[in-house]
C-alpha cells in the first residue's frame, strides 16, 4: 500500500505554521478511525486504513469511541452492546482496547516532532475523564497533553511544539470544566452528525457549544452519514452512497464555505474513508481551507496523493467485497445451511 500514497510526514511544519493559532488550522479528521478493514472490523467499517496510515495520509484528528466491558476493560465499540453484528465497528476478529489504540498515538507523537494530535472521544458513561486519563498514563501520553485552552489565540502551533504539548483530547461525556487536562464539549462547535439530517451547517447542540458563541473557535464539520458510505447493513450488495460522491472535494468545500460565511470557521473536516473522494477529495479540501485561512501552503498536499489513491482503491474495495461477503456468509450462511440438513435429516426419519 505504501507505494501507492506519497506519504508527506512534512505536513505539519509546512502546513501549519508555528504562528498559526491552534483553533484557526483546517484539519482532516478521520470519523470513527478505530473502525478500519485494516484492523480487522468487518461489520460496517468506516476508514480502510488503521490510525498509522490515516496520520500518514494527512488525519491530524481523530474520533474513537470508547465504551467499558463487563470486565472493566475499556474497548473501541460504536456502542456498549458487545455482540456481534451489533453497533456500527463491531468486529468478528478480535476485541480492541483502547490502550492498544493509545499506543499507535503515542508512537506517532515521538516519531514525528512537530505533529499536533487530537482524539475527540465519545464515551458511555461509565468511561469518566480519570478512566480516560489513566489509560493515557499508563501509555505515557499524558505529558503531551494540552494544558491551555486550546480556544485561546495564544495556543499557536509554535507554543505547542515548544512545550511539547501536542496532544490536544476532548471528551462527549464529562464535567464542564476541564478535568486531569481533557477538555469537554464545553469547549468546541460542533454540525449535527449525519449528513442524511443536515448537508448545510446545522448546530448539533447535545451539549455542544451554540454556533453563536463567539469565544469558542474550536469548529467540528461532520460530512459522513450515519450509516457509512458503501455500507448498509454489512452488506456491500446494498449500496446507500457512493464514498465518492459524499467525499467530493466541492461537496466539502461547499459546506466549509457555508460555515464559514455564517461565522464559524471548522478546524476539523470529519469524514469517512479519508482517501476516498471525487475532484480530490477530503485532502485537496483541507488543502482549499488552509490556503484560504492563511494556514497552509499550496505544496502542502502532494499531488501524487490526490491522483493515485482513488484508482488504487477502485481495486482495493472490490477484495474487500469479496472478504465481508466470505465472512458474512461463514457467520450466517453455513449455520443455515446446517439447519436446513438437519431438518430435513428429521423430516426424512420421520417419513421413514
Amino acid at each position: 500500500m505504501d507505494e501507492y500514497i506519497d506519504y508527506n510526514t512534512g505536513i505539519d511544519e509546512k502546513f501549519y505554521a508555528d504562528s498559526l493559532p491552534y483553533s484557526e488550522g483546517v484539519q482532516l479528521a478521520a470519523h470513527n478511525s478505530f473502525s478500519s478493514v485494516e484492523d480487522g472490523f468487518i461489520h460496517h467499517p468506516q476508514q480502510h486504513f488503521d490510525v498509522k496510515h490515516q496520520f500518514k495520509f494527512g488525519a491530524r484528528g481523530f474520533m474513537v469511541d470508547v465504551y467499558n466491558s463487563p470486565n472493566d476493560h475499556t474497548l473501541l465499540l460504536h456502542n456498549q452492546d458487545l455482540s456481534f453484528l451489533s453497533g456500527i465497528g463491531s468486529s468478528a476478529t478480535k476485541t480492541f482496547y483502547f490502550e492498544d489504540y493509545l499506543e499507535d498515538i503515542h508512537y506517532l507523537l515521538q516519531k514525528y516532532h512537530k505533529s499536533v494530535i487530537t482524539l475527540i472521544i465519545e464515551n458511555g458513561k461509565s468511561v469518566d475523564s480519570a478512566k480516560i486519563r489513566s489509560a493515557l498514563d499508563n501509555v505515557g501520553l499524558s505529558k503531551y497533553l494540552l494544558i491551555k485552552d486550546p480556544n485561546d489565540k495564544e495556543v499557536t502551533f509554535g507554543h505547542m511544539r515548544n512545550l511539547d504539548e501536542r496532544l490536544v483530547v476532548f471528551l462527549e461525556n464529562g464535567h464542564k470544566t476541564p478535568t486531569n487536562n481533557i477538555y469537554t464539549t464545553a469547549y468546541y462547535k460542533e454540525t449535527t452528525y449525519s449528513l442524511e439530517k443536515d448537508s448545510q451547517c446545522v448546530d448539533r447542540k447535545e451539549g455542544r457549544v451554540p454556533f453563536h458563541n463567539d469565544k469558542i473557535s474550536v469548529f467540528v464539520l461532520n460530512h459522513f452519514y450515519t450509516k457509512s458510505c458503501d455500507r448498509n447493513l454489512g452488506v456491500t450488495s446494498l449500496v446507500k452512497h457512493s464514498c465518492f460522491e459524499a467525499n467530493d472535494y466541492n461537496k466539502i468545500v461547499a459546506r466549509f464555505d457555508l460555515c464559514k460565511n455564517e461565522g464559524n470557521v471548522p478546524t476539523f473536516i470529519a469524514t469517512d474513508f479519508i482517501e476516498q473522494g471525487d475532484n480530490g477529495g477530503p485532502l485537496k479540501a483541507i488543502e482549499y481551507a488552509n490556503n484560504l485561512s492563511g494556514g497552509g501552503t499550496s505544496s502542502s498536499i502532494s499531488s501524487h496523493n490526490l491522483s493515485t489513491t482513488s484508482h488504487y482503491f477502485s481495486g482495493y474495495i472490490n477484495l474487500e467485497k469479496i472478504i465481508i461477503f466470505i465472512a458474512g456468509f461463514a457467520t450466517l450462511g453455513i449455520p443455515l445451511l446446517i439447519y436446513k440438513k438437519c431438518a430435513a435429516r428429521i423430516i426424512k426419519i420421520k417419513s421413514d
